[in-house]
Formats: C-alpha cells, sequence, structure tokens
C-alpha cells in the first residue's frame, strides 16, 4: 500500500494530552521531548507583556502574572481553541516539525464522547493537515512496549 510507504518515510509524531501534563515527543526518541503542565497563560496586564499568551516553559517564572486556564478537565476537553494553541506551540516550539503531511498519534481518555472524537479528527485533518493520526487510549499507551501489544499496535 502507498500510505505505509509514506508512514514510514518520517517519524511519527506523538502527543499524550493530560488534564495535568503533556507530553510529546517523536517516535525516533527513546522519552519524550516536551513534558510541561497543560495549560495556558494569558496576560493581565496587556500593556507590559509582548504576548498575549504563554505556554509551557514560557509561564514559568510568571505564574502571578498570568491567568491560567487549563483546556482538559478531568480528561475531558473543554477548551478546543486552548488545546489546538498548546498543539501548534508544541509542533512550532517544542519539537520544531511541521505537521502538515505527518503521521501523529494522539492520546484519548477511554471514555471520550463520540464528539469529542470528531471534532480532535477535525482539528488535525483539516486545520493541522496531518496525513494520518492514530488515537490511543491512554491506558493502554503506556503498556504498548509490552510483547503483548507489540502485534495490537505497531508505532
Amino acid at each position: 500500500m502507498e500510505i505505509d510507504k509514506e508512514f514510514e518515510k518520517s517519524p511519527t509524531i506523538i502527543i499524550d494530552n493530560g488534564s495535568c501534563f503533556i507530553k510529546s515527543g517523536l517516535s525516533t526518541q527513546e522519552t519524550p521531548r516536551a513534558h510541561f503542565r497543560t495549560c495556558i497563560g494569558y496576560s493581565k496586564n496587556k500593556d507590559i507583556y509582548i504576548k498575549d499568551y504563554y505556554i509551557g516553559r514560557e509561564i514559568k517564572g510568571q505564574m502571578n502574572a498570568l491567568d491560567i486556564k487549563n483546556p482538559i478537565k478531568q480528561g475531558v476537553i473543554e477548551n478546543w481553541d486552548e488545546l489546538e494553541k498548546i498543539w501548534k506551540f508544541i509542533f512550532e516550539k517544542e519539537l520544531e516539525v511541521d505537521p502538515s503531511g505527518q503521521n501523529i498519534i494522539l492520546t484519548q481518555p477511554l471514555m471520550n464522547k463520540k464528539e469529542d472524537k470528531e471534532k480532535m479528527a477535525q482539528l488535525i485533518f483539516e486545520t493541522l493537515i496531518s496525513q494520518v493520526c492514530i488515537w490511543l487510549i491512554q491506558l493502554i499507551y503506556p503498556f504498548i512496549h509490552l510483547d503483548i501489544l507489540q502485534d495490537f499496535v505497531s508505532i
């Protein structure tokens, strides 16, 4: 199949979306390249700050001056615009990759609603222009390295 050849050409982007922390990296790496709180900080005083919002390591040391928002609460994505900003930050600043045409693996909560899966697919395929996206349930993701799951899930 043609897609199999394309899938193997470049490293797969992996994003583990958590309520507290988000981890991301490339399939060619042993450990995640980025690991930070799943939050976005908006400037309380727009006259002082250059940017409208800060993500990841940009927030460190500025917690009191920023209005901190969490787009994922108790495993449910509550603000898609903020999550999209975090994903774009990951692609541009942390991984330094263009997601268009890339293969992406995302984790999702076990009981993720159908509407949330559809919104996630729309964001990945229409906005970020990914070519392949695989969703993994967060409970399975840590066990992928086990021989039992090697044949079931191939990364």
